[in-house]
């Protein structure tokens, strides 16, 4: 099992390093429209480095599996004030699913995302943990510590597929801003 996983490693960093790929991805993040096309090169790599041994390459291929994930709309809600989130709807403030989703955090005069999470509570994740701390979150609990929060604004969007919509938008977050969101927690 370990010569075979060895074979396995070296196939994908040869894969990563190849010429066609990293011309084309410069990056290395996969997206949906070229993935195919990766895997593709991938499966090559995996051929060259057991081509010695032929046994080993099928096995090898046997762990490798594709996945292509659907097209997620995310119907964003208006971007809110830190401080009108803190009081619950029948205090008059702004009412907060209770589904599941995403929230983005970030200054009202900038662009840049302070956090990106995901929740089965929108409403807990956002007014309980994030907001009010009355729930453990570990980058609510920073973002309160250290920032301003009458310059914060809060948004989100209902998804039924959280952890690959949150991981998409650090991706894409990453890929236009060259860094992650400034409270994030280490994955």
């Amino acid at each position: 099992m370990n010569k075979i996983y060895n074979m396995e490693k070296i196939a994908f960093d040869n894969f990563l390093n190849c010429k066609k790929y990293s011309e084309s991805n410069p990056r290395g993040i996969f997206d949906c429209v070229s993935c195919e096309k990766y895997y593709k090169c991938y499966a090559k790599h995996i051929d060259e480095v057991c081509s010695h041994k032929t046994k080993n390459t099928n096995k090898i291929r046997k762990n490798i599996q594709l996945i292509k994930i659907h097209n997620i709309i995310l119907n964003w809600s208006d971007w809110y004030d830190w401080y009108d989130l803190k009081k619950n709807e029948n205090q008059g403030g702004i009412k907060i699913p209770k589904d599941s989703g995403v929230c983005e955090v970030k200054y009202k005069n900038s662009e840049e995302r302070l956090t990106i999470g995901k929740s089965n509570n929108l409403k807990k994740l956002i007014r309980y943990a994030l907001i009010n701390g009355k729930k453990p979150h570990s980058e609510g609990k920073k973002i309160r510590a250290k920032e301003n929060i009458s310059d914060l604004c809060v948004r989100w969007a209902l998804v039924y597929r959280c952890a690959a919509v949150e991981e998409d938008l650090h991706l894409k977050y990453l890929m236009k801003y060259n860094k992650y969101p400034k409270y994030m927690v280490e994955k």
